[in-house]
């Protein structure tokens, strides 16, 4: 008996717990607000900012008093003749003595301009990452935010697939009545299953690719992908001034690319600056105070202070080399950064005339819904009349439905046309301070 209880017990703490994690409810706010505390990228670049910090403490140090203490005491012997004294008729072994020396050193850099301008090569490597850090949160919440308009333009998409999937199985019960009043054809009848079959299979895929959506969204948050995402529908769509050439040209020098650009262009300069005073000589500072003797009881105070010159004469071409290299490296970064101010300035241009063009779209389909939702009035004043069908009701709001889908897709590339023009001007950040001010969208 106590056998079978053990195993019953057993069994029930093994059992895996199934019940569903609790849905989450997310709007594009809270995705943006997410993307910038969660994102991969966000946090290794803060992390990268921290290195740079403490890497300018390192530098900074070397040119600050360095103060030090020792203190030891030894009993020991030494051999005369090994340090090259030779007294005649003496024996050369001294001792057994005893030593005691307790000490406190300072040494002051008093001139090392390597040093200094290594610390400047630190500042700007600090400058970078943080340029760094800003560009990788405006490229999260970017791709977060294309993500979250794709997630809820497949969920439309799904929900537009039901809805037609219901109306081609209305559509294919009129044709099956109207064959079996004689007022159908067979032809009819097999074009009315076709177009349920295919309605079928497409909702099966939509279905699929609103899976592989929302997946790809909770992939970008670092959220488990069994969440259960809840996009709320009743959220008004993005809107932003388009620019003109007076605003993206002070756009672009807020671009996040322009500015890592500029930073490693600073930061190549001062490494040069670097390079180059290592040829200069250097100047240090050393003291030391303390007491010395045979025993710390009969030691006296002794003292030392004085300057050291370091002036590098020959090291093999190494110093040179270094310089031609740093030199090397900061062509590199000016050829980069010029092109960087080219391709910005493209982009912001291309992503400008996306928006417009995504603008034409959404006039064009909202021309085309207005039309379809005439007609649809159309065919029901007809069939009220006496004049139509339910069939042609049905293909009315087929032909609507479908109109209803291409607008919301119009929608989303404006939305996603919109985001990437934002991208590009570099004003995310202002972006998403907006919506959280204006409370633009609600859960």
């Amino acid at each position: 008996m106590f056998r079978f209880f053990l195993l019953g017990f057993f069994l029930f703490c093994c059992v895996p717990d199934t019940q569903a994690t609790e849905p989450l409810t997310l709007t594009l706010i809270d995705a943006l607000k997410m993307a910038k505390e969660r994102a991969v990228n966000v946090v290794v670049a803060d992390e990268k900012v921290k290195q740079a910090l403490a890497r300018m403490s390192q530098a900074q140090a070397v040119l600050l008093p360095q103060i030090s203490g020792s203190t030891s005491e030894s009993r020991q012997t030494r051999n005369l003749e090994a340090q090259g004294i030779s007294i005649p008729g003496k024996d050369p072994l001294v001792g057994p003595f005893n030593t005691f020396d307790a000490r406190i050193k300072l040494t002051q850099s008093l001139l090392d301009v390597a040093s200094v301008e290594t610390l400047a090569v630190t500042s700007q490597s600090e400058a970078l990452a943080k340029n760094q850090k800003t560009q990788s949160e405006q490229g999260a919440l970017a791709l977060v935010a294309s993500l979250y308009i794709e997630a809820q333009r497949a969920e439309m998409h799904v929900a537009l697939g039901r809805s037609l999937v219901a109306q081609s199985e209305e559509a294919y019960r009129l044709a099956q009545n109207q064959l079996q009043q004689g007022s159908g054809t067979s032809l009819g009848l097999i074009q009315a299953q076709a177009t349920l079959e295919t309605s079928q299979h497409q909702l099966v895929a939509l279905k699929t690719d609103e899976d592989n959506r929302k997946k790809d969204l909770l992939a970008s948050l670092e959220l488990s992908p069994d969440t259960k995402l809840i996009l709320p529908s009743k959220q008004k769509e993005l809107k932003f001034e388009i620019p003109d050439d007076t605003r993206i040209e002070s756009a672009t020098l807020n671009n996040s690319d322009l500015k890592v650009a500029q930073s490693a262009l600073k930061k190549s300069s001062a490494e040069h600056k670097a390079a180059v005073a290592d040829f200069l000589p250097k100047i240090t500072a050393k003291a030391d105070y303390g007491a010395s003797g045979t025993l710390p009881a009969d030691s006296r105070s002794t003292y030392t202070y004085g300057a050291e010159l370091n002036l590098p004469l020959i090291d093999g071409g190494l110093r040179a080399a270094r310089v031609k290299e740093a030199k090397s490296h900061w062509l590199e970064n000016k050829a980069e950064l010029q092109d960087t101010e080219i391709k910005t300035k493209t982009a912001i241009h291309e992503a400008k005339n996306d928006l417009l063009e995504t603008e034409k779209g959404v006039e064009a389909t909202t021309s085309a819904l207005t039309q379809a939702d005439q007609e649809l009035k159309i065919s029901k004043q007809k069939l009220q009349s006496g004049l139509g069908s339910h069939y042609e009701v049905t293909t009315s709001i087929l032909q609507w439905t479908r109109t209803e889908n291409d607008w919301h897709d119009a929608i989303a590339n404006r939305e996603l046309a919109t985001l990437n023009l934002i991208y590009k001007m570099g004003e995310v950040d202002n972006f998403l301070e907006t919506l959280s001010s204006h409370s633009s969208y609600e859960k």
